[in-house]
């Protein structure tokens, strides 16, 4: 993809994204430092016109109505709120051991293959 072709990409999946949400106070802002992360971290080869259509289609139909797509995105939304939230609370890391440090890396090393499975089967690209 071309540097026009990325940003538009951009622009439409994030005003997709809050057009999904209904612009929520929380989402939004999540929306805008995952998908600004992505771009900024991923090299420009990376992106696929297809999935980037595909995940426009997917944002429109849980903008359109509450069903499986609707609820799959308010969880990836509230799991990725917590996830950023929780390494800022430092009583919670203060008082965890080597061992629960350990299981929560592993959780979520279990939850980004999950969400990369499911973007393979259907041709994502949602973190």
């Amino acid at each position: 993809m071309t540097g026009q072709a990325i940003l538009h990409a951009y622009r439409h999946l994030y005003r997709k994204a809050l057009r999904a949400t209904h612009r929520s106070s929380p989402a939004k802002h999540v929306i805008r430092e995952t998908i600004r992360t992505a771009f900024r971290t991923e090299p420009a080869y990376n992106f696929s016109l297809q999935r980037v259509k595909n995940t426009e289609d997917f944002l429109k139909r849980a903008e359109n109505e509450a069903g499986m797509e609707h609820r799959i995105l308010k969880n990836l939304l509230h799991v990725r709120y917590w996830q950023h939230h929780g390494k800022r609370d430092n009583r919670l890391m203060n008082q965890q051991t080597g061992m629960a440090s350990q299981i929560r890396k592993e959780n979520w090393a279990q939850y980004d293959a999950t969400l990369t499975m499911f973007n393979d089967s259907l041709h994502l690209c949602l973190r």
